[in-house]
């Protein structure tokens, strides 16, 4: 019975739509871009992805119009050291004020590809590989940070903007995300990620900020990063499917269970069993997915604790 309830969990998934509605508009492997909604849309996230490391400094410029107040965004990037192994940014943000805010980023990355994506005000909406290097920007404050730490960011928080322009001494993968006004109004304010991802995303920026403070701990950081990634992946689908859709999951798992109990049962009672059995699993295994992932975070502060 494990097995179907897996089954339904990802058919789910499959089937399953976001409570959003954007489009996004896309440019292959270009240094410059130049962007503009039309009225009653909004800008809310730009990419810029597949951008090859080198070992002289990359600069990306984003001019970003919100109505008439630009940001201007710019990110340096390299590779250095014996192979390329530390990745060296900087970020620099002027607000339509002119102050001017500045963020350096350096790691240690022997395992991750020789590329990186820069995501401004990361939209939770598309799958993203644990694999490469990402860099996520937010803007109000300037934050930046290599891990998304979805399990906290605020969508009313993300300034929106009506035009974009990108210019780059490297060419990447740019993608601009951008709503109805109206539609974004409403997501924004709807979103968030509930109080147990809340919980489980302070637990992991903890447990990173403890690992930071071991010496030479630059590959270990690298396992718990992707570790984070992969699991801040887990929650998001868990939110989306028990929490955003939770009246439709409840709704196609009754329907499937009723069926699967009425067809292979030989008498009300039996009915009776398997129905209740089968509640009685989804509840352990909802209960088992989240006990699995806060023990993950426990046992890596467990290992750390000096002796």
């Amino acid at each position: 019975m494990r097995k179907i309830i897996a089954f339904l969990i990802i058919s789910l998934i499959a089937v399953m739509p976001v409570n959003a509605e954007y489009s996004k508009k896309v440019y292959s492997q270009t240094n410059q871009v130049n962007f503009q909604v039309q009225d009653g849309y909004v800008i809310h996230s730009i990419y810029a992805n597949d951008i090859l490391f080198s070992s002289n400094w990359q600069i990306h410029e984003f001019y970003l119009d919100a109505f008439g107040q630009v940001y201007h965004l710019t990110i340096k990037a390299r590779s250095e050291g014996t192979g390329g192994a530390w990745k060296h940014f900087y970020i620099n943000l002027t607000y339509p004020n002119g102050t001017t805010v500045s963020k350096e980023l350096k790691t240690l990355r022997l395992l991750s590809l020789n590329d990186y994506d820069i995501k401004i005000q990361y939209y939770p909406v598309e799958a993203d590989t644990p694999f490469d290097l990402d860099v996520y920007v937010y803007m109000n404050p300037l934050d930046a940070v290599f891990e998304s730490q979805s399990a906290s960011f605020t969508l009313s928080d993300y300034i929106v903007f009506n035009s974009v322009v990108f210019a780059s001494t490297s060419p990447a993968n740019v993608e601009i995300f951008y709503s109805p006004y109206s539609e974004w109004v409403n997501t924004s304010q709807s979103y968030s990620i509930g109080d147990i991802a809340g919980i489980i995303g302070d637990i992991g920026q903890q447990v990173r900020n403890i690992i930071e403070k071991v010496p030479y701990a630059g590959e270990l950081l690298d396992i718990f990063d992707t570790l984070y990634v992969i699991t801040s992946g887990l929650l998001y689908y868990f939110k989306l499917i028990f929490i955003d859709n939770g009246l439709l999951t409840f709704a196609l798992f009754e329907a499937f269970v009723l069926a699967w109990s009425a067809g292979t049962s030989r008498n009300i009672w039996s009915f009776y069993r398997k129905y209740i059995r089968v509640h009685r699993e989804l509840f352990e295994f909802l209960l088992g997915f989240v006990r699995g992932i806060i023990g993950i975070f426990a046992e890596i502060v467990n290992a750390l604790k000096p002796t």
